[in-house]
């Protein structure tokens, strides 16, 4: 019974050790560099709701687009970096849709930022865009206008 209990333990244990991946997504070997093994994803996440909104989700493709109509303030964070791969970018495109100016911050250990927050004026669109550099996602570039 406690090598059963063992086993299943080492088991549970070893899935949750699995964490980012320091390698790129195609590998370190030279290979056939046309792209055709990348992923692509785009998320579009809407327009967020009333109230100061945190939301969650996890980048599993080489290039991700996360679309938002920013209403109010809204959080966006990494939920796992299990899926991320050294050199994976992810873009934000959002838009503030009503008359007031809000806030959009990048929270967690998944970010790392120049500041965490961005001032959104009313009617501007930001464009943020992040890299996976085998531990955190860091900011590459962003730009409001």
């Amino acid at each position: 019974m406690k090598r059963i209990f063992l086993a299943i333990l080492f088991v549970a244990i070893s899935g949750f050790v699995i964490a980012q991946n320091t390698t790129p997504r195609f590998g370190s070997l030279p290979k056939d560099n046309t792209g055709r093994t990348l992923t692509y994803g785009y998320n579009i996440k809407g327009t967020d709701a009333a109230g100061v909104d945190t939301i969650q989700f996890t980048p599993s493709a080489y290039e991700t687009i996360v679309t938002g109509i920013i209403k109010d303030t809204v959080n966006y964070k990494i939920r796992s970096l299990v899926n991320s791969f050294c050199g994976d970018k992810l873009t934000f495109l959002l838009t503030n849709s009503s008359g007031s100016d809000h806030k959009v911050y990048f929270i967690g250990s998944g970010f790392e930022t120049s500041s965490g927050t961005i001032s959104l004026t009313s009617s501007k669109y930001a464009t943020i865009t992040f890299m996976f550099n085998g531990v955190a996602w860091v900011e590459l570039n962003r730009m409001v206008q």
